[in-house]
Protein backbone atom coordinates (compact mmCIF):
# COMPACT_ATOMS: atom_id res chain seq x y z
CA UNK A 1 0.00 0.00 0.00
CA UNK A 2 2.35 2.21 0.90
CA UNK A 3 4.27 1.59 -2.14
CA UNK A 4 1.40 2.45 -4.38
CA UNK A 5 0.55 5.75 -2.67
CA UNK A 6 3.96 6.84 -3.44
CA UNK A 7 4.07 6.03 -7.16
CA UNK A 8 0.73 7.77 -7.24
CA UNK A 9 2.34 11.25 -5.60
CA UNK A 10 4.99 10.48 -8.38
CA UNK A 11 2.88 10.66 -11.16
CA UNK A 12 0.83 13.16 -10.13
CA UNK A 13 4.07 15.53 -9.49
CA UNK A 14 5.54 15.18 -13.41
CA UNK A 15 1.98 15.55 -14.73
CA UNK A 16 2.06 18.99 -12.83
CA UNK A 17 5.19 19.99 -14.07
CA UNK A 18 4.18 18.75 -18.01
CA UNK A 19 1.19 21.04 -17.92
CA UNK A 20 3.46 24.49 -16.66
CA UNK A 21 6.05 23.86 -18.96
CA UNK A 22 3.42 23.75 -21.66
CA UNK A 23 1.56 26.87 -20.89
CA UNK A 24 2.91 29.65 -22.73
CA UNK A 25 4.73 32.13 -20.75
CA UNK A 26 2.89 35.75 -20.86
CA UNK A 27 5.23 38.37 -22.62
CA UNK A 28 5.27 42.19 -21.91
CA UNK A 29 3.58 44.56 -24.05
CA UNK A 30 4.51 48.44 -24.92
CA UNK A 31 2.21 50.45 -23.85
CA UNK A 32 0.72 51.86 -26.76
CA UNK A 33 2.00 55.84 -27.82
CA UNK A 34 -0.54 58.85 -27.92
CA UNK A 35 -1.76 59.02 -30.77
CA UNK A 36 -1.05 63.06 -32.08
CA UNK A 37 -4.25 65.26 -31.65
CA UNK A 38 -4.48 65.64 -35.17
CA UNK A 39 -7.71 68.03 -35.13
CA UNK A 40 -5.70 70.27 -32.72
CA UNK A 41 -2.93 70.72 -35.00
CA UNK A 42 -5.38 71.28 -37.95
CA UNK A 43 -7.15 73.70 -35.71
CA UNK A 44 -4.08 75.70 -35.32
CA UNK A 45 -2.97 75.62 -39.01
CA UNK A 46 -6.01 77.04 -39.79
CA UNK A 47 -5.45 80.11 -37.97
CA UNK A 48 -2.08 80.43 -39.11
CA UNK A 49 -1.03 78.86 -35.48
CA UNK A 50 1.71 76.57 -34.57
CA UNK A 51 0.66 73.27 -32.66
CA UNK A 52 3.20 73.14 -29.37
CA UNK A 53 3.10 69.57 -28.53
CA UNK A 54 4.46 70.02 -25.31
CA UNK A 55 1.68 72.59 -23.76
CA UNK A 56 -0.96 71.20 -26.53
CA UNK A 57 -1.49 74.54 -27.15
CA UNK A 58 -1.17 76.77 -30.55
CA UNK A 59 1.33 79.73 -30.22
CA UNK A 60 1.87 82.66 -32.78
CA UNK A 61 5.02 82.03 -35.05
CA UNK A 62 6.84 85.11 -33.25
CA UNK A 63 6.47 83.62 -30.51
CA UNK A 64 7.65 79.75 -31.58
CA UNK A 65 10.82 81.98 -32.64
CA UNK A 66 11.28 83.61 -29.19
CA UNK A 67 11.03 80.28 -27.43
CA UNK A 68 13.83 78.51 -29.59
CA UNK A 69 16.13 80.16 -27.15
CA UNK A 70 18.82 79.63 -29.99
CA UNK A 71 19.11 83.52 -30.94
CA UNK A 72 16.71 83.45 -33.41
CA UNK A 73 14.76 86.82 -33.89
CA UNK A 74 11.47 87.59 -35.28
CA UNK A 75 11.46 89.92 -38.42
CA UNK A 76 8.12 91.95 -37.86
CA UNK A 77 8.62 93.48 -41.54
CA UNK A 78 8.80 89.93 -43.83
CA UNK A 79 7.27 87.60 -41.02
CA UNK A 80 9.54 85.52 -41.04
CA UNK A 81 11.87 83.52 -37.95
CA UNK A 82 15.52 84.46 -38.89
CA UNK A 83 18.34 82.60 -36.94
CA UNK A 84 21.79 83.67 -35.52
CA UNK A 85 23.46 83.24 -39.20
CA UNK A 86 20.39 84.73 -41.49
CA UNK A 87 21.09 88.14 -38.84
CA UNK A 88 24.79 88.14 -39.50
CA UNK A 89 24.32 88.13 -43.12
CA UNK A 90 21.52 90.36 -43.14
CA UNK A 91 23.85 93.03 -41.62
CA UNK A 92 26.53 92.14 -44.13
CA UNK A 93 28.38 89.98 -41.40
CA UNK A 94 30.47 86.83 -41.54
CA UNK A 95 29.50 83.92 -39.81
CA UNK A 96 32.59 82.24 -38.64
CA UNK A 97 32.78 79.31 -36.18
CA UNK A 98 29.09 79.72 -35.06
CA UNK A 99 29.55 83.53 -34.35
CA UNK A 100 29.32 86.66 -36.34
CA UNK A 101 32.00 88.58 -37.13
CA UNK A 102 32.10 92.56 -38.61
CA UNK A 103 34.69 92.23 -42.14
CA UNK A 104 37.27 95.08 -40.22
CA UNK A 105 37.52 92.32 -36.63
CA UNK A 106 38.05 89.75 -39.04
CA UNK A 107 40.85 90.89 -41.12
CA UNK A 108 42.33 92.74 -38.00
CA UNK A 109 42.17 89.34 -36.68
CA UNK A 110 44.03 87.97 -39.58
CA UNK A 111 47.00 90.74 -39.51
CA UNK A 112 45.37 92.95 -42.38
CA UNK A 113 44.14 96.38 -42.34
CA UNK A 114 41.18 97.53 -43.77
CA UNK A 115 41.20 100.32 -46.04
CA UNK A 116 38.61 101.91 -48.77
CA UNK A 117 36.00 98.45 -47.83
CA UNK A 118 38.81 95.87 -48.55
CA UNK A 119 41.11 94.07 -46.55
CA UNK A 120 44.82 94.73 -47.36
CA UNK A 121 48.14 93.25 -46.32
CA UNK A 122 50.46 95.65 -44.15
CA UNK A 123 52.30 96.30 -47.44
CA UNK A 124 49.86 97.02 -49.86
CA UNK A 125 48.19 99.15 -46.97
CA UNK A 126 51.59 101.00 -47.12
CA UNK A 127 52.08 101.85 -50.42
CA UNK A 128 48.87 102.72 -51.03
CA UNK A 129 49.36 105.68 -49.46
CA UNK A 130 50.95 107.12 -52.22
CA UNK A 131 54.44 107.43 -53.40
CA UNK A 132 55.95 109.05 -50.56
CA UNK A 133 56.05 105.88 -48.85
CA UNK A 134 57.81 102.89 -48.84
CA UNK A 135 57.82 99.14 -47.21
CA UNK A 136 61.27 98.39 -45.09
CA UNK A 137 61.28 94.76 -44.83
CA UNK A 138 62.83 93.37 -41.26
CA UNK A 139 64.56 90.10 -40.65
CA UNK A 140 61.93 89.41 -38.09
CA UNK A 141 58.21 90.17 -37.90
CA UNK A 142 56.58 91.81 -41.41
CA UNK A 143 58.59 94.76 -41.40
CA UNK A 144 57.54 98.54 -41.00
CA UNK A 145 56.24 101.48 -43.04
CA UNK A 146 58.27 104.68 -43.63
CA UNK A 147 58.80 107.89 -45.17
CA UNK A 148 60.50 107.72 -48.10
CA UNK A 149 63.67 110.05 -48.21
CA UNK A 150 65.82 112.03 -50.95
CA UNK A 151 68.04 109.28 -51.47
CA UNK A 152 64.79 106.80 -52.14
CA UNK A 153 63.07 109.57 -54.63
CA UNK A 154 66.62 110.23 -56.44
CA UNK A 155 67.84 106.45 -56.87
CA UNK A 156 64.48 105.26 -58.12
CA UNK A 157 65.43 104.40 -61.72
CA UNK A 158 61.81 105.23 -62.68
CA UNK A 159 60.17 108.04 -61.07
CA UNK A 160 56.53 109.48 -61.71
CA UNK A 161 56.54 112.44 -63.70
CA UNK A 162 56.11 115.03 -60.89
CA UNK A 163 58.90 113.42 -58.79
CA UNK A 164 61.22 113.37 -61.43
CA UNK A 165 60.48 117.08 -62.17
CA UNK A 166 61.05 118.09 -58.67
CA UNK A 167 64.48 116.30 -58.33
CA UNK A 168 64.94 118.20 -61.98
CA UNK A 169 64.45 121.40 -59.76
CA UNK A 170 66.37 120.30 -56.93
CA UNK A 171 69.69 119.54 -58.86
CA UNK A 172 69.12 122.67 -61.02
CA UNK A 173 68.97 124.55 -57.33
CA UNK A 174 71.75 122.61 -56.00
CA UNK A 175 73.93 123.08 -59.14
CA UNK A 176 74.51 120.06 -59.99
CA UNK A 177 74.58 119.57 -63.78
CA UNK A 178 75.47 115.89 -63.30
CA UNK A 179 72.40 115.64 -61.23
CA UNK A 180 74.10 113.35 -58.32
CA UNK A 181 72.29 112.78 -55.64
CA UNK A 182 74.70 112.81 -53.07
CA UNK A 183 75.53 116.29 -54.19
CA UNK A 184 72.44 117.82 -54.24
CA UNK A 185 71.81 115.89 -50.53
CA UNK A 186 74.62 117.66 -49.18
CA UNK A 187 73.53 121.17 -50.52
CA UNK A 188 70.05 120.99 -49.51
CA UNK A 189 70.87 119.37 -45.96
CA UNK A 190 73.16 122.36 -45.06
CA UNK A 191 71.09 124.97 -46.92
CA UNK A 192 68.78 127.75 -44.86
CA UNK A 193 66.82 128.97 -47.81
CA UNK A 194 65.38 127.07 -51.28
CA UNK A 195 64.15 129.34 -53.55
CA UNK A 196 62.35 127.87 -56.65
CA UNK A 197 60.04 130.17 -58.80
CA UNK A 198 57.91 128.19 -61.56
CA UNK A 199 57.98 130.71 -63.94
CA UNK A 200 61.82 131.69 -63.47
CA UNK A 201 62.97 127.60 -62.91
CA UNK A 202 61.31 126.75 -65.87
CA UNK A 203 63.07 129.54 -67.99
CA UNK A 204 66.52 128.72 -66.72
CA UNK A 205 66.02 125.31 -67.55
CA UNK A 206 65.18 125.92 -70.96
CA UNK A 207 68.29 127.37 -71.67
CA UNK A 208 70.88 125.42 -69.57
CA UNK A 209 69.57 122.53 -71.03
CA UNK A 210 67.93 123.20 -74.22
CA UNK A 211 64.42 121.79 -73.40
CA UNK A 212 61.04 123.03 -73.94
CA UNK A 213 59.40 122.59 -70.35
CA UNK A 214 56.09 123.31 -70.25
CA UNK A 215 53.38 124.37 -67.57
CA UNK A 216 52.84 120.33 -67.15
CA UNK A 217 56.45 120.30 -65.72
CA UNK A 218 56.19 122.91 -62.70
CA UNK A 219 56.87 121.85 -59.56
CA UNK A 220 54.04 120.17 -57.74
CA UNK A 221 55.20 117.46 -55.21
CA UNK A 222 57.02 117.88 -52.22
CA UNK A 223 57.85 114.65 -50.97
CA UNK A 224 61.85 115.10 -51.40
CA UNK A 225 62.12 118.03 -49.75
CA UNK A 226 60.15 116.72 -46.67
CA UNK A 227 63.23 115.80 -44.86
CA UNK A 228 65.07 119.43 -44.94
CA UNK A 229 64.93 121.83 -42.16
CA UNK A 230 64.99 124.84 -43.96
CA UNK A 231 63.88 128.28 -42.59
CA UNK A 232 62.67 129.71 -45.62
CA UNK A 233 61.22 128.40 -48.53
CA UNK A 234 59.94 130.52 -51.30
CA UNK A 235 58.31 128.27 -54.05
CA UNK A 236 55.93 130.76 -55.75
CA UNK A 237 54.25 130.34 -59.30
CA UNK A 238 53.91 126.23 -59.36
CA UNK A 239 51.50 123.75 -59.19
CA UNK A 240 51.60 122.75 -55.81
CA UNK A 241 48.29 121.63 -54.22
CA UNK A 242 49.12 119.38 -50.90
CA UNK A 243 51.84 120.91 -48.38
CA UNK A 244 51.43 118.58 -45.72
CA UNK A 245 55.10 117.36 -46.79
CA UNK A 246 56.30 120.34 -44.92
CA UNK A 247 54.36 120.23 -41.79
CA UNK A 248 57.12 118.42 -39.94
CA UNK A 249 59.45 120.93 -40.36
CA UNK A 250 59.59 122.98 -36.79
CA UNK A 251 62.26 125.69 -38.39
CA UNK A 252 60.30 126.41 -40.97
CA UNK A 253 59.66 130.36 -40.10
CA UNK A 254 58.68 131.70 -44.08
CA UNK A 255 56.64 129.82 -46.25
CA UNK A 256 56.01 131.86 -49.99
CA UNK A 257 53.67 129.66 -51.72
CA UNK A 258 51.78 132.47 -54.06
CA UNK A 259 50.35 131.83 -57.15
CA UNK A 260 50.38 128.06 -56.73
CA UNK A 261 46.63 125.21 -56.04
CA UNK A 262 46.52 125.23 -52.47
CA UNK A 263 43.29 124.42 -51.00
CA UNK A 264 44.05 123.61 -47.48
CA UNK A 265 46.44 124.52 -45.03
CA UNK A 266 45.57 121.76 -42.55
CA UNK A 267 48.93 120.03 -43.09
CA UNK A 268 50.86 122.66 -41.74
CA UNK A 269 49.27 122.56 -38.38
CA UNK A 270 52.46 121.58 -37.15
CA UNK A 271 54.75 124.34 -38.09
CA UNK A 272 54.56 125.95 -35.01
CA UNK A 273 57.27 128.96 -35.57
CA UNK A 274 55.83 129.59 -38.49
CA UNK A 275 56.08 133.82 -38.73
CA UNK A 276 55.36 134.39 -42.18
CA UNK A 277 52.94 132.80 -45.03
CA UNK A 278 52.32 134.12 -48.05
CA UNK A 279 49.40 132.12 -49.84
CA UNK A 280 48.10 134.69 -52.19
CA UNK A 281 46.21 133.49 -55.44
CA UNK A 282 45.45 130.27 -54.66
CA UNK A 283 42.60 128.34 -54.19
CA UNK A 284 41.93 128.51 -49.79
CA UNK A 285 38.60 128.79 -48.50
CA UNK A 286 38.84 126.95 -45.28
CA UNK A 287 41.38 128.16 -42.84
CA UNK A 288 41.21 124.49 -40.88
CA UNK A 289 45.07 124.33 -39.23
CA UNK A 290 45.63 128.07 -39.52
CA UNK A 291 44.75 128.62 -35.21
CA UNK A 292 47.99 126.71 -34.32
CA UNK A 293 50.41 128.95 -35.81
CA UNK A 294 50.29 131.24 -32.91
CA UNK A 295 53.32 132.66 -34.31
CA UNK A 296 53.01 134.36 -37.35
CA UNK A 297 53.02 138.18 -37.92
CA UNK A 298 52.46 138.26 -41.49
CA UNK A 299 49.54 135.98 -43.73
CA UNK A 300 48.64 137.16 -47.11
CA UNK A 301 45.53 134.91 -48.22
CA UNK A 302 44.41 137.77 -50.89
CA UNK A 303 42.89 136.23 -53.99
CA UNK A 304 41.41 132.91 -52.29
CA UNK A 305 38.00 131.82 -51.62
CA UNK A 306 37.88 132.79 -47.33
CA UNK A 307 34.53 133.70 -46.43
CA UNK A 308 35.34 132.76 -42.52
CA UNK A 309 37.82 134.01 -40.80
CA UNK A 310 36.88 132.65 -36.82
CA UNK A 311 40.01 130.93 -37.34
CA UNK A 312 42.62 133.62 -36.63
CA UNK A 313 41.35 134.63 -33.13
CA UNK A 314 43.92 132.92 -31.32
CA UNK A 315 46.71 134.42 -33.93
CA UNK A 316 47.26 137.69 -31.35
CA UNK A 317 50.64 138.27 -32.76
CA UNK A 318 49.89 139.51 -35.97
CA UNK A 319 51.37 142.70 -37.45
CA UNK A 320 50.19 142.25 -41.34
CA UNK A 321 47.20 140.90 -42.64
CA UNK A 322 46.30 140.27 -46.26
CA UNK A 323 42.51 139.80 -46.78
CA UNK A 324 42.24 141.52 -50.31
CA UNK A 325 39.66 139.62 -52.98
CA UNK A 326 37.76 136.92 -50.59
CA UNK A 327 34.08 137.15 -49.37
CA UNK A 328 34.59 138.03 -46.01
CA UNK A 329 31.47 139.52 -43.97
CA UNK A 330 32.92 140.01 -40.60
CA UNK A 331 36.09 141.23 -39.07
CA UNK A 332 34.73 140.40 -35.32
CA UNK A 333 37.56 137.89 -34.87
CA UNK A 334 40.71 139.83 -34.87
CA UNK A 335 39.50 142.38 -32.69
CA UNK A 336 42.11 140.69 -30.08
CA UNK A 337 45.21 141.49 -32.97
CA UNK A 338 46.97 144.29 -30.59
CA UNK A 339 49.79 144.14 -32.27
CA UNK A 340 47.90 144.70 -36.27
CA UNK A 341 50.14 147.76 -38.12
CA UNK A 342 48.14 146.47 -41.68
CA UNK A 343 45.10 145.46 -42.95
CA UNK A 344 43.91 144.80 -46.09
CA UNK A 345 39.61 143.39 -46.71
CA UNK A 346 39.27 145.62 -49.86
CA UNK A 347 37.15 143.46 -52.46
CA UNK A 348 35.53 141.72 -49.42
CA UNK A 349 32.15 142.27 -49.06
CA UNK A 350 32.54 144.02 -45.62
CA UNK A 351 34.30 146.67 -47.96
CA UNK A 352 31.58 147.14 -50.18
CA UNK A 353 29.84 150.30 -50.04
CA UNK A 354 26.53 149.30 -49.34
CA UNK A 355 27.23 146.44 -47.03
CA UNK A 356 26.11 147.92 -43.34
CA UNK A 357 28.61 147.67 -40.99
CA UNK A 358 27.75 146.72 -37.61
CA UNK A 359 29.45 146.47 -34.34
CA UNK A 360 29.04 142.75 -34.48
CA UNK A 361 30.70 141.93 -37.63
CA UNK A 362 32.65 145.57 -37.77
CA UNK A 363 33.94 146.82 -34.45
CA UNK A 364 34.24 150.78 -33.54
CA UNK A 365 35.00 150.56 -30.20
CA UNK A 366 37.51 147.87 -29.49
CA UNK A 367 40.40 146.10 -31.45
CA UNK A 368 43.68 147.45 -32.84
CA UNK A 369 44.02 151.24 -34.44
CA UNK A 370 43.58 149.98 -38.03
CA UNK A 371 40.58 147.81 -37.18
CA UNK A 372 38.93 150.64 -35.75
CA UNK A 373 40.07 153.24 -38.20
CA UNK A 374 38.39 150.92 -41.05
CA UNK A 375 35.23 150.39 -39.34
CA UNK A 376 34.22 153.80 -37.90
CA UNK A 377 34.87 154.84 -41.78
CA UNK A 378 38.28 156.62 -41.43
CA UNK A 379 40.02 154.10 -43.72
CA UNK A 380 38.33 152.99 -47.19
CA UNK A 381 39.17 151.13 -50.17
Amino acid sequence: MAKFLLLWFFLLSLACRTTKSSTPEATPQASPSPKPNTTAQKQCLDKGLIFESISGTCITPMNFCKNLNDGSKWDAVNNICMSPKAICLKAKNIWVSNSCTTPIALCQSNGGVWKNNDCLTPQDACLKQGVRYKWVAASKGLGQCSSKTFMDYCRDPNPPRPIKQTLMFLHLAAGTSDQSCQKTYDYLKAAATLTIDGNQAISIFNQVYHTQLTEEDYLSELGPISEFKFESLVLPNNKIRDVSPLGGNLKLKTLDLQGNLVDSVAGLYNSLFLEELFLGYNRVSNLEGIQFLVKLTDLHLFDNGVTDISLLRPLHNMKHLYLKGNFIKSLESIVDMGDLEVLDVDLNPIAQSGFLKLESNCPVSKGPTILRDFCSGKVTY
